[in-house]
């Protein structure tokens, strides 16, 4: 089953902030992803969810989502190698899939926007796959 995640611009005219988290509409602020250890692959779909009906704010479709095992947000496009992009984006929703191997570690990842600035948080690969 997927986790999925609901994205909500801050604000009013061009946003300065976001929240993301587990509910429709997401409570303020920014969760982040926890994926436990041994608890296999996962699909995370991320949803944007309008202020407004005059929000235009959408994700970028030809590059909504960078993810890189660095100590801040990502600075270059990419995805590290246990995320794959899943399925065609649209302006309001997309799918990465997790591979969620190895060992435990947080990667950072950037949402992209048409209409804002990007958004950071951050996915806790709890790691070694599944039991047996």
């Amino acid at each position: 089953m997927a986790k999925n995640i609901f994205v909500r611009a801050q604000g009013s005219g061009k946003p300065t902030g976001w929240d993301i988290g587990f509910a429709n509409p997401p409570a303020p602020g920014i969760v982040e992803i926890d994926l436990p250890e041994c608890s296999g692959p996962e699909d995370i779909v991320f949803h944007l969810v309008a202020r407004n009906a005059a929000d235009k704010v959408i994700f970028n479709v030809k590059d909504p989502i960078w993810v890189k095992w660095v100590s801040k947000c990502p600075q270059k496009k990419g995805l590290h190698k246990q995320i794959t992009l899943s399925g065609t984006p649209t302006d309001r929703q997309f799918t990465i899939h997790s591979d969620n191997t190895g060992r435990k570690r947080k990667l950072r990842y950037r949402l992209n926007f048409i209409g804002a600035n990007p958004c950071d948080p951050i996915i806790i690969n709890g790691g070694r796959g599944t039991h047996a």
